[in-house]
């Protein structure tokens, strides 16, 4: 059984983060782990955004602009983010979310935005505005696990 049980988890040894993310994710699917797994699904795309922006994925301020930057660019859809909403504060943290924010492709801004949606209400017992039945908390999981796996094999050598 121990053999079983080092097999199982030595994938989870690597020292490459989105190695390690897809894995977590991967296992969580397995075992129906879907806080977990939405948790896992929202910080593996943000290393992910992180690579492809160029940016230290291990500082977790930096991660938190690229958190903030994606939901900037879902909530602006096609519309370019050109200009600043005259309703931010100018601030060096506001300054450097606008710029990521326009190399962000849309397509990756709204798939974490589609996680983070679902991972807040898993996260808020349902309480929140826009409450997500257990079924279909479950299966869009295993439709966004899919579709976050089918994208990191997609541009593994790219980032």
């Amino acid at each position: 059984m121990v053999e079983k049980i080092k097999q199982k988890t030595q994938k989870f040894e690597n020292a490459d983060n989105l190695i390690v993310g897809e894995e977590v994710i991967k296992w969580c699917k397995e075992y129906s782990l879907i806080a977990e797994g939405y948790v896992a699904l929202e910080e593996t795309m943000i290393t992910y955004l992180c690579r492809v922006l160029g940016v230290d994925e291990n500082d977790s301020d930096v991660r938190k602009l690229v958190s903030a930057a994606a939901t900037k660019k879902s909530k602006q859809k096609n519309e370019q983010i050109e200009t600043k909403n005259i309703y931010e504060a100018e601030t060096k943290e506001n300054e450097k979310i606008h710029e990521m924010a326009k190399s962000i492709p849309i397509e990756i801004a709204g798939f974490i935005e589609r996680i983070k949606a679902k991972r807040n209400s898993v996260m808020h017992f349902g309480f929140t505005k826009d409450r997500i039945g257990s079924g279909k908390i479950i299966k869009e999981f295993e439709e966004l696990v899919e579709e976050a796996l089918k994208l990191l094999s997609q541009t593994k050598n790219q980032v």
